[in-house]
């Protein structure tokens, strides 16, 4: 390596691609369906890793080194060694605020090829601040008029949906200080839209959704990150025609009437298996090899790149009954 891990650089940064994406995500990026498995920009660390460095699974953390940083979502995970951070190199400027990870790979390139030393760079990790965090639904189509506020947020993440495009968003400034200025960052202020608002102050809690003859338009929450809607169900409402009484209660409560329609995160993107779907499977068939859970869900039965996923989910619900 061309540069060596120190007291402020302590950790080895290694970039490479993830299973659904492809460079740059400019084409994979529009999918859907590829963008289900992992949605956000994100880094694995080492549960002791991230003990001592003060990174919690789930929050966001920035990763700094002598030439640049970014902000990820953490993910705790003992796939990779002590000492070492892992992170996806596909997301860019145009899809979030601040995820360009080759902004923090070091410019030491090969002397014959000129590739950069993409496997080793010395990082810091650090948690990464915020007042809040929520998450905004839009209709595909209606995006651009969102587009200004969502530039103001300290950090944001686009994810394509079905019908619809989802922001993770946080920031810094004050909860009261967002809720008062809803309008600026929903600018649906024209007699067709209409308006659903739920607020707690206290609780540091806001429901927002528009709609337009019927239709959902926009829904945006904001709210501790345990208490923040199902993501997978919010986005099955922008497929509806219309929603009835009932739909339009769930959404404004954030929560759906029924619980148990979620799959969870994408594993199997040939067949559309989702995690909770093969962790409810195995527990309830006690299934020891994947080779089971193919025969029950067909997952892992084409292509096999989930295969090592399904392993990592076997092993996973062993251990949780053996404790």
């Amino acid at each position: 390596p061309a540069h060596a891990v120190s007291g402020a650089y302590p950790l080895i940064l290694n970039t490479g691609r993830i299973r659904d994406q492809w460079h740059t995500m400019s084409r994979t990026g529009l999918s859907a369906n590829l963008s289900t498995h992992r949605a956000e920009p994100y880094c694995e660390i080492h549960p002791h890793d991230a003990l001592k460095y003060g990174v919690k699974d789930g929050e966001l953390a920035e990763v700094r080194s002598a030439w640049g940083l970014c902000v990820l979502r953490v993910q705790v995970s003992e796939n990779i060694r002590r000492g070492q951070v892992f992170a996806p190199i596909h997301w860019n400027d145009q899809v979030a605020s601040d995820a360009r990870i080759g902004k923090v790979v070091n410019p030491a390139v090969d002397a014959v090829s000129g590739e950069p030393e993409f496997k080793h760079t010395p990082v810091t990790v650090q948690p990464f601040y915020t007042q809040w965090q929520g998450v905004l639904y839009v209709r595909q189509g209606f995006e651009a008029q969102v587009q200004p506020g969502i530039q103001k947020a300290v950090w944001w993440t686009k994810v394509t949906a079905a019908k619809a495009v989802r922001y993770e968003l946080a920031d810094r400034q004050k909860f009261s200080a967002v809720t008062q200025q809803l309008q600026a960052l929903l600018p649906f202020s024209d007699e067709s839209f209409e308006w659903l608002n739920v607020e707690d102050q206290t609780a540091h809690i806001s429901h927002t959704v528009v709609l337009q003859d019927g239709h959902l338009i926009a829904s945006l929450y904001i709210a501790p990150k345990a208490l923040l809607p199902d993501r997978d169900w919010v986005a099955s409402l922008f497929k509806r025609e219309r929603l009835s009484a009932m739909h339009r209660k769930a959404l404004l409560a954030g929560q759906a009437m029924s619980m148990n329609s979620s799959e969870g995160p994408l594993v199997c993107s040939c067949f559309k298996v989702g995690k909770n779907r093969i962790i409810n499977t195995i527990k309830e068939q006690k299934i020891s090899h994947e080779k089971q859970v193919t025969a029950c869900l067909k997952a892992g039965g084409n292509c096999g790149s989930c295969l090592p996923e399904i392993r990592g989910l076997i092993k996973a619900c062993q251990a949780e009954c053996a404790e």
